[in-house]
């Protein structure tokens, strides 16, 4: 087992609060929750399963081809495995063998062309539906996490 498992959120909690950062980890003291934003969650389900049902057909949502993106893109279509990455819990995961430090992450959705991934995460806050406040420069920060743990 890693003796410890970060995620770009925890990671941007140092970024923004180093002491928070190690009460979390060490003393495992979290910082109190706000109220829970409701209609981002919920809008975030209702894109998924919009982006799905394209994923299902072998298109590409119009959201994505308005970017310029068409010929031999497409969704990652492996619903099984997506369902897994998706997870907060489990998510993509990558262990430093040396520190054995593990580094997770979920991703909304993955673009992919031929067998590459593409790298990209497919979301409403990338496409600018809905925002995602992650302190100072976090939402770069989350998705470089992301796609490094998909190269890994």
């Amino acid at each position: 087992m890693p003796p410890y498992k970060l995620s770009p959120t925890t990671i941007n909690l140092f970024l923004d609060c180093p002491r928070c950062f190690w009460l979390q980890i060490v003393k495992k003291i979290t910082r109190p929750w706000g109220i829970f934003p409701s209609l981002p969650s919920g809008m975030d389900k209702i894109l998924k399963e919009h982006f799905d049902s394209y994923m299902v057909k072998g298109e590409l949502p119009p959201e994505i081809k308005a970017h310029g993106l068409k010929n031999g893109y497409k969704l990652f279509s492996d619903k099984k495995t997506l369902d897994i990455w998706r997870s907060n819990f489990k998510g993509i995961q990558y262990t430093d063998q040396t520190s054995r430090i593990l580094l997770r992450g979920a991703v909304d959705n993955i673009l992919t062309n031929g067998k590459k991934l593409i790298r990209q995460r497919v979301s409403a806050a990338v496409l600018g539906l809905i925002p995602r406040p992650l302190g100072r420069g976090g939402s770069h920060f989350f998705f470089s996490s992301l796609k490094f743990i998909l190269y890994m």
